[in-house]
């Protein structure tokens, strides 16, 4: 799985790619830094914060990790719930929220140091979450 985003303060492109991140600047093209081994198992999902100093790794073991933007240090980890891969994460500036959606349609909201599940899917069903967002 390959992810990207944008980071509008630094001019830069996040991406992340099976256990690395690399940050590239935007306008030469050029990899300004790479971090290698932050995470356990395949990244999955992938967001900044509000003030784009921290990146956010979901993991294919349900772990969620937060780290520094500048030099890749893990500030903060959320253990798996469910020990499904998190397939889509958002940061709400607002609320100052995590939303992590997981394989089986669960979505969690975490604030400070804990994730709490806000609705759970039924993988009877024929929908999944693939994607969320934040609104402002």
């Amino acid at each position: 799985m390959r992810l990207a985003c944008f980071n509008t303060d630094s001019f830069t492109i996040l991406t992340a790619s099976e256990h690395t991140v690399k940050i590239w600047d935007a306008v030469l093209g050029t990899v300004k830094r790479i971090f290698k081994g932050l995470v356990a198992s395949e990244i999955t999902a992938l967001c900044l914060d509000d003030r784009q100093r921290k990146f956010i790794l979901g993991e294919s073991s349900g772990v969620i990790g937060v780290f520094d933007y500048r030099n890749g240090d893990k500030m903060k980890t959320f253990a798996p719930q469910y020990h499904l891969p998190v397939v889509q994460l958002a940061y709400s500036d607002h609320a100052k929220a995590l939303v992590a959606a997981y394989q089986d349609s669960t979505v969690s909201e975490g604030v400070a140091e804990e994730i709490i599940v806000v609705n759970v899917g039924d993988s009877t069903k024929a929908h999944f979450v693939s994607c969320v967002c934040h609104v402002y």
